[in-house]
């Protein structure tokens, strides 16, 4: 084996991976239409060649199992882009062909029983969010978020005209985060009547009321969103505008809510929170992402950030920064219950 020299620009290798880390929700989503991680699931160790042939549509190029090979090998490299591959890459014991095999992360891009991945929805958002960041300057400059800009209407509207579609692909993101976080959480014991502000079509409340069989639900979201609400004998809908009001109730949930949306707008929401409850002795109950202090070196957090930043003119919160809206909205405490996930659970305390 013939060995060199080498000779690295570290600077440089890092200013390459930033060029190139858009490579990472294309790769995926060409390897998800190409149905390969669903092979490799239900068969196994393959090499690219093989996965071509288990393809349900026919393949015309013959160079497509060494174009295959580049993006596998790409999705089973560790890099700045996948800092945890996907799927694993092997010599064959008996030729020079690779073989590749999923890695545990790959789990969250095989289907579920609603034929939807979690892997699936946040790549797709991710590229249709890609248009929203050409604007990011403008954002900066002048306000707004991306998503106006481009689509011309805020990202609510857009999630309600295609509740159809997202909504299989939000009870599968629900589905994976909701058991562990019934298990570290237990705030809803004491509660009569539980409001569920966003809740969607009322998939997330569900797990709640299968846990508590003695608690009422409330789903809260957009009128066209509710009208295709989830059945359960314990769960009501209501179709309304959190910006204006918001339903009565002992406790007030919401999940992935917050960050979608300005402080000002937050401290709004909250306000009505706090109304809905009354004079009665109830709590808020926030589950979002949870942001250190210091952000420092926590990358996939300065990513979700920048995004919100580029599509919602949102952001990202700390602790700090819920307690000064909490106060701001005329709560007397807001507290980090425990975190699931990079989610954090908060209690805004009346």
């Amino acid at each position: 084996m013939t060995t060199f020299p080498v000779s690295e620009n570290a600077e440089w290798v890092s200013v390459l991976s930033y060029t190139t880390a858009l490579t990472a929700p294309f790769a995926i989503q060409a390897a998800l239409k190409l149905n390969v991680f669903e092979i490799l699931n239900r068969h196994g160790q393959l090499s690219a060649q093989q996965i071509i042939d288990l393809l349900p549509r026919p393949c015309t190029n013959p160079h497509a199992p060494a174009l295959l090979d580049r993006l596998l090998h790409h999705l089973s490299s560790k890099s700045p882009t996948f800092p945890c591959p996907l799927l694993t890459a092997s010599l064959s014991p008996t030729s020079s062909v690779i073989l590749y095999s999923l890695l545990p992360p790959s789990q969250y891009f095989l289907k579920d029983a609603n034929g939807v991945s979690v892997g699936e929805c946040v790549s797709q958002q991710v590229l249709h969010f890609l248009d929203t960041f050409r604007h990011l300057d403008a954002v900066i400059l002048d306000g707004g978020d991306g998503f106006q800009k481009e689509f011309g209407h805020h990202i609510s509207h857009h999630i309600a005209e295609h509740t159809p579609k997202l909504v299989a692909a939000m009870a599968s993101m629900t589905a994976v985060l909701m058991p562990q976080l019934l298990d570290a959480y237990d705030g809803f014991a004491d509660v009569g009547t539980l409001v569920d502000v966003g809740g969607c079509t009322g998939y997330t409340l569900i797990h709640i009321l299968d846990k508590y069989p003695d608690l009422k639900g409330i789903n809260f979201d957009q009128p066209q969103i509710v009208t295709s609400g989830a059945i359960h004998p314990r769960l009501t809908h209501v179709g309304g505008n959190m910006l204006e009001a918001i339903p009565q109730a002992d406790a007030v949930f919401m999940m992935r809510i917050l960050h979608d949306w300005e402080d000002d707008d937050c401290i709004t929401i909250l306000k009505n929170c706090k109304t809905a409850l009354g004079n009665k002795h109830g709590k808020v109950v926030v589950v979002d992402f949870y942001i250190p202090d210091l952000m420092d070196g926590y990358v996939p957090m300065h990513n979700f950030d920048i995004l919100m930043m580029s599509s919602h003119g949102s952001k990202m919160r700390t602790a700090a920064e819920y307690r000064i809206m909490g106060r701001q909205a005329g709560y007397t405490d807001v507290k980090i219950v425990c975190i699931v996930n990079e989610y954090s659970v908060m209690e805004f305390l009346l």
